[in-house]
């Protein structure tokens, strides 16, 4: 039996949401099993299973994508992650007061994770700059300012002396860097923006379905797939 919904917000839930709260609630609040990952999600999966463990020195072949385009990277990465400044599949969490609290912890209001981090320093008062990835398969398409804001939120909450934050969304297959950084004087803005961003998020009890061509071409719910939405369109 699946467990009771209970709220807590990451970027792949925000996505969700933003893109239709109908299908959300679907898939989080309605716990509607969708069967198994299609063929795109599985690989992407296993691709980003292979850069880690190559990182962690778990593998000694450099994966083939992530050679095709940041050999140079990997390796930088793999050198550095005994010292103890780079970690790979990075998990954080945090309760309603922006306090650290475990992933499964049923005071868990905020969950982030970044494929790879690296910080210019071991000790937590001693790190100021502060690198994260996330690597993607594909090319670019849309616009990913939500992601690259969300990117930067716990860094500053961990690191309290984090004077700056770069993320890079690396495309493995295009070698294209979507680049952001977001400075300690830029960060309450951001802070301020996306706590309200959740609240209102948290607040949603009506669910409106929002239908699109675009919105709907890939949901699992609709006429495609599960046929149990009956906004879908093709439109």
């Amino acid at each position: 039996m699946a467990k009771p919904y209970t709220f807590a917000f990451s970027y792949s839930r925000w996505s969700l949401w933003r893109k239709c709260p109908l299908a959300y609630k679907y898939q989080n609040v309605d716990k509607i099993d969708t069967g198994p990952p299609s063929p795109a999600m599985k690989e992407g999966r296993e691709v980003h299973d292979d850069v880690a463990k190559y990182i962690e020195g778990k593998s000694a072949t450099m994966p083939p994508r992530l050679a095709k385009n940041f050999s140079i990277l990997g390796d930088q990465l793999r050198e550095r992650y005994p010292m103890g400044v780079v970690r790979v599949e990075q998990q954080m969490a945090f309760d309603r007061d922006i306090r650290p609290v475990s992933w499964f912890s049923s005071e868990t209001w905020m969950r982030f994770i970044w494929d790879a981090l690296w910080t210019n320093a071991i000790k937590l008062p001693e790190v100021t700059v502060a690198s994260a990835i996330d690597w993607k398969t594909g090319k670019p398409y849309g616009s990913y300012d939500d992601q690259m804001q969300i990117f930067a939120l716990p860094a500053f909450w961990h690191y309290p002396n984090l004077q700056k934050f770069t993320g890079h969304l690396l495309y493995l297959d295009t070698g294209d860097d979507k680049e952001f950084e977001i400075t300690r004087d830029q960060f309450p803005d951001v802070e301020r923006t996306w706590l309200n961003n959740i609240r209102m998020m948290e607040a949603d009890i009506a669910y409106p379905p929002t239908p699109s061509r675009d919105s709907c071409k890939f949901c699992d719910f609709g006429r495609k797939k599960l046929n149990i939405c009956e906004h879908w369109t093709d439109q």
